[in-house]
């Protein structure tokens, strides 16, 4: 006959607890994940800068908060004022260069959103792009330049035919590796650009 006690789970310390690994609260799951997603942020020169420092306020107000500083209500709006903060000395600014270096590498730029940008506008610009001019160019490089005849026309004609795809090629690679600004500016001049109808 099995008895009641025999059931119970039973751990080799005796005290009644189950000896499972301690499961972290869904509070200090988070704190987890936020602190690796802002170091990743911090670490990647394609990051967004504006969430990094929302993200430094952040941890200001959450260390203040847990020494007791600073009650809850008036943490989101204290931030520190411009003359508050202190700028790193270039010695300090060395020292962190060299205990932190980073390579420089062709993936270390890329973010999600350049990658999909990129891969819209080599889509748009190699399917857009007239390779027979393209191949004709590439044999008759002298023929874009100055004509007694022609003038520039025919230099024209190749800048109507392949200049909106290259500008769009170009995009691609700017969004590859996060240049926002150029990439904005070239993205206008993609789409102001006259094409040809051929």
């Amino acid at each position: 006959m099995v008895s009641l006690a025999t059931t119970r789970d039973e751990t080799p310390d005796g005290d009644g607890e189950e000896a499972t690994p301690k499961r972290p609260t869904l509070r200090e799951a988070s704190e987890k994940f936020s602190e690796d997603f802002w170091d990743e942020v911090g670490k990647s020169r394609g990051g967004v800068p504006m969430l990094r420092r929302m993200n430094e306020q952040l941890d200001e107000e959450r260390d203040a908060m847990r020494r007791g500083d600073a009650d809850p209500s008036q943490a989101s709006s204290t931030a520190p004022a411009a003359d508050d903060v202190e700028t790193p000395s270039p010695g300090a600014q060395d020292a962190t260069a060299s205990i932190d270096p980073q390579p420089e590498g062709f993936w270390r730029r890329c973010t999600i959103g350049g990658l999909l940008i990129a891969a819209v506008f080599w889509w748009w610009g190699l399917s857009g792009m007239h390779w027979p001019t393209a191949r004709w160019v590439a044999t008759h490089p002298n023929a874009l330049l100055w004509s007694d005849e022609l003038g520039w026309s025919v230099a024209k004609e190749v800048a109507l035919r392949l200049g909106a795809p290259l500008l769009r090629c170009v995009v691609a690679w700017c969004a590859m590796r996060s240049h926002w600004r150029v990439m904005a500016a070239i993205g206008a001049a993609a789409f102001a650009c006259p094409v040809a109808d051929v």
